[in-house]
């Protein structure tokens, strides 16, 4: 299961960064510190966190299957927020304490802050507006729901203070469109993920030339256990630590985790215009929709899997070349009923509609942990084996995680290698779930989120 070589056209990628296709040589290095593969905005965080948090940096290949930042991170909805109750009640179910579930939901307020604070202090231009997030309710039961997962996270004494509750009409006023209620909570901003992603990296080439390498359309085939990584079309490099950065792919890469990241396809409609100002991040029908508004006035509007064709809510679907005719027209009808367009023939030539592939875990709880290179139970360790790190399954909430979520497998890649930790960097403490992956059950998947 490898990214399709020609996905659908995201907006978010136009113009295209100057290193979009750039290949720092026509063959990899026949050696490196750290392999990273994966060029969105997980990839470029670990580099960031590695070669910024080193008293001696370490040297990187960057290696991506298709241009910089064509994945989800150069495909998603352009909301950075935070989540701090939709899952209270699924982890609870799971068995998870009290002080575990107020750390999922603190762990992203973390992240929301760090990475807002790296964006000003780096004055990275990514079009970064802090706004609201409103979690729409359309009906009495998903206001219900809602309301009792931000009851319960309330009670555990989670970070909840400043969610504010609307009920009735002060909800459709406050969501401007006729709903049960809304949640309004401020850990939230938009953002162009694209210009995020090639802003820090552009940033990292200037600052370290000798130490990072960009391999773009560069498609790994392999990896070996004496840090080998076999590419298509540019031969090998050899790693002294690897680190996964491969999201919805990493099966392909590591066959026994098919069962623990599974690929699940998004679409976006997107209007470039609107007739209406939105001055909020919001969520409709228990997050199965999702909009945001650019300062451009752009509508970015995504969700409708539960109408695809197919009827499986696109899950297992790997393929971002096409879009689903029946999750389009749903979109655009929704963006109609909420105000978001006029509707007409000049809509539709205004509009845009792009895929990507997100990759779905348990309980929506991503892999970040050291991987062992053991294929089966009664594999022996080699003392040739060198570290191998995964950071991936971010089941399309990538963004309120990814950043400190990065540190953490960096601080571990630097360690395993005996290099000095410098003091920027300190320990990150994942909440529980993270570093133990779980086979996900298809059958639990709600076609809407992956809560």
């Amino acid at each position: 299961m490898a990214p399709s070589p020609s996905p659908t056209a995201s907006a978010w990628q136009s113009p295209p960064s100057i290193y979009a296709d750039h290949i720092s040589s026509t063959t990899l290095p026949p050696a490196c510190d750290v392999c990273i593969i994966g060029a969105g905005f997980t990839g470029v965080s670990l580099a960031w966190h590695l070669l910024n948090s080193s008293v001696d940096p370490p040297t990187i290949t960057l290696i991506e299957a298709r241009g910089l930042c064509s994945g989800a991170s150069g495909r998603n909805g352009g909301h950075l927020s935070a989540d701090p109750y939709s899952y209270t009640l699924s982890l609870l179910d799971a068995g998870f304490s009290r002080e575990d579930v107020v750390a999922h939901a603190q762990f992203e307020l973390d992240n929301f802050d760090a990475l807002t604070a790296l964006i000003k202090q780096e004055q990275i231009d990514c079009e970064y507006v802090a706004k609201p997030h409103l979690d729409v309710a359309l009906t009495d039961a998903d206001a219900n729901v809602l309301k009792r997962a931000l009851e319960h996270m309330r009670n555990l004494g989670g970070p909840v203070d400043a969610c504010r509750i609307y009920e009735r009409a002060s909800a459709t006023t406050r969501a401007r469109t006729h709903c049960r209620a809304a949640i309004e909570h401020p850990h939230s901003a938009s953002l162009n993920p694209y210009k995020l992603v090639t802003g820090l990296l552009t940033k990292l080439i200037a600052r370290y030339p000798t130490k990072l390498r960009l391999y773009t359309y560069t498609p790994v085939t392999k990896t070996l256990r004496d840090g080998t990584v076999l590419t298509s079309n540019r031969d090998r490099t050899r790693a002294k630590a690897i680190i996964l950065a491969t999201n919805a792919y990493t099966s392909q890469l590591v066959p026994s985790l098919a069962k623990h990241i599974v690929p699940v396809r998004a679409q976006i409609h997107y209007i470039a215009g609107s007739p209406r100002t939105s001055p909020d991040n919001c969520s409709y029908n228990a997050g199965g929709e999702y909009l945001s508004q650019r300062p451009c006035g752009s509508v970015v509007l995504g969700g409708g899997r539960r109408f695809a064709s197919a009827g499986h809510g696109e899950v297992g679907v790997s393929d971002d070349s096409a879009i689903d005719p029946h999750v389009r027209s749903f979109l655009t009808s929704f963006a109609h009923r909420t105000g978001l367009t006029l509707g007409g023939r000049d809509e539709q030539t205004r509009a845009q509609d792009w895929t990507g592939i997100m990759g779905f875990t348990h309980l929506g709880i991503p892999l970040v942990h050291r991987l062992s290179w053991a294929t089966h139970p009664h594999d022996t360790p080699l003392h040739t084996d060198i570290p191998r790190f995964i950071c991936a399954g971010f089941s399309g909430h990538g963004m309120p995680r990814i950043w400190l979520s990065a540190r953490h497998i960096a601080t571990q890649t630097l360690r395993s290698l005996n290099m000095q930790v410098s003091l920027p960097l300190h320990t990150t403490t994942l909440p529980r779930g993270y570093s133990t992956p779980t086979e996900l059950d298809l059958a639990s998947l709600d076609p809407r989120n992956p809560w």
